[in-house]
């Protein structure tokens, strides 16, 4: 019996450690707004990052919605996993809520998962990894929702950050072509100063054309990551399905699991 409950202990502790983990990245990616320039190497390594965790995430809770049973004893492992990711995430109420909402899925997931495998004659992972799909929406859901919230703050408090560089130059291009297309541009005294003139109104104007559409960026660039992830993640929803084939058969090899051969009675209704 003490066997099991310490078998018990270590695969919620797995499952709140992977979770801790993934609340790590999303507290990263809450400063991922930083990161949206040229090469693009850090952002890129942060969205591999984010997989890896979801991939963890993944092979944790199937894990746990196989092995602990009743679902209410793995929903005291999701709940804990809620608890570990706001931790890692970071104790704010906002990610108090989406933390719960995971917890909720997680439940879901478990109740959802141990109910089809009880209608198969064999086991098998591929509900396990099938229904998981609908979790990883949830927990990209909560990956964008912190990128989100850190650039929209930015945004709100500091305004949105445009390259000095770009502006100035694509300005001063724009106004010597608008100066040499006038009488200005015969004159050479005449024609920087007339470019530095023009090229000041086209700044004021990129500047309020921005200051205008800025509170906008964060929601619309928060979709397009979503949508990205949705559909990469998509593609690969099979990939957790040989890693826990894996695992499985780990676990079998360890003792630490079993293949169990259950008999259930059957009721049916017959002549006499």
């Amino acid at each position: 019996m003490l066997g099991r409950q310490l078998k018990t202990a270590a695969l919620a502790l797995l499952l709140s450690a992977t979770s801790f983990g993934f609340g790590a990245v999303c507290h990263r990616l809450g400063m991922a707004y930083r990161l949206f320039k040229p090469p693009f190497h850090e952002l890129g390594q942060l969205l591999l990052l984010l997989l890896a965790a979801l991939l963890c995430i993944a092979a944790a809770a199937g894990l746990v919605s196989v092995l602990l049973r009743p679902w209410r004893l793995a929903s005291v492992a999701f709940i804990l996993s809620g608890l570990a990711l706001l931790l890692g995430w970071g104790l704010q109420w906002r990610n108090a809520v989406l933390s719960l909402l995971y917890v909720l899925a997680g439940l879901a997931y478990t109740i959802w998962t141990q109910d089809e495998l009880e209608q198969r004659v064999n086991f098998s992972v591929q509900p396990v990894a099938g229904n998981w799909r609908w979790v990883t929406l949830v927990l990209i859901l909560l990956a964008v929702c912190s990128f989100y919230f850190g650039f929209a703050d930015h945004v709100r408090d500091k305004g949105l950050s445009t390259p000095e560089e770009a502006v100035n130059e694509l300005t001063g291009d724009v106004a010597a072509e608008i100066v040499d297309s006038t009488p200005l541009s015969r004159l050479d005294v005449l024609r920087q100063g007339a470019v530095e003139q023009v090229q000041r109104v086209l700044v004021g104007r990129v500047r309020a054309l921005i200051n205008r559409v800025e509170r906008y960026v964060p929601p619309v660039v928060a979709v397009i990551l979503f949508l990205l992830l949705a559909v990469l993640t998509g593609l690969l929803w099979w990939v957790p399905m040989p890693i826990l084939w894996a695992l499985f058969a780990l676990l079998v090899a360890l003792h630490v699991a079993e293949m169990a051969t259950e008999t259930l009675e059957v009721k049916r209704l017959v002549l006499s």
